[in-house]
């Protein structure tokens, strides 16, 4: 008898609180998790086309804070995250953040619904389309009902987080002025 994989459906909200569903389990960072295993997995998501190499990841994730042995701390965290998303989908859990090259990425194999992402469509569709003026309405009410707070709320304290979420709330201040 063969275990069959089945490709896990992947609904991520980065708007308000952070949350990811897997299949209908969901996780949020309101459950006593520490903010390090939090800000990977949230930076890993909002950087998923990219790659991020380790020196990267340490600097986004320990700063100026003192760290003793920064390459293995990463390591820690990476398993403590890779636990994280296997328990939320079960076995036999997909690797959702991976390692090659030097660098970590998410796996983007695996198609997610990511909130953010929806709006800066929407937002650059509106933005470059000639559309009847019912359309744009529609369209900018699509953006409004996205934003259900601000991008990545308890982890303002991190600079990238800070810089992406001036991008999201001008998006929606800007819909809203027109709608």
């Amino acid at each position: 008898m063969s275990l069959e994989f089945k490709k896990p459906v992947i609904d991520i909200h980065m708007l308000g609180e952070f949350a990811i569903t897997i299949n209908g389990n969901t996780i949020t960072n309101l459950k006593g998790r520490t903010k390090r295993v939090w800000m990977l997995i949230e930076y890993l998501i909002a950087n998923r086309h990219a790659d991020i190499s380790i020196e990267k990841l340490i600097d986004v994730l320990w700063g100026e804070d003192e760290c003793g042995d920064p390459v293995n701390a990463l390591k820690n965290l990476v398993y403590r995250a890779r636990t994280l998303l296997k328990d939320l989908c079960g076995d036999p859990a997909p690797e959702f953040i991976r390692f090659m090259r030097g660098a970590y990425s998410w796996n983007n194999s695996y198609p997610c619904t990511i909130d953010t992402e929806q709006m800066e469509e929407l937002y650059s569709n509106v933005a470059q389309k000639e559309l009847e003026p019912e359309e744009q309405i529609r369209t900018y009410k699509e953006i409004l009902a996205l934003y259900r707070g601000d991008f990545l709320p308890k982890s303002t304290y991190s600079s990238w987080v800070v810089s992406m979420g001036v991008r999201y709330t001008t998006m929606f201040t800007d819909s809203v002025l027109r709608v």
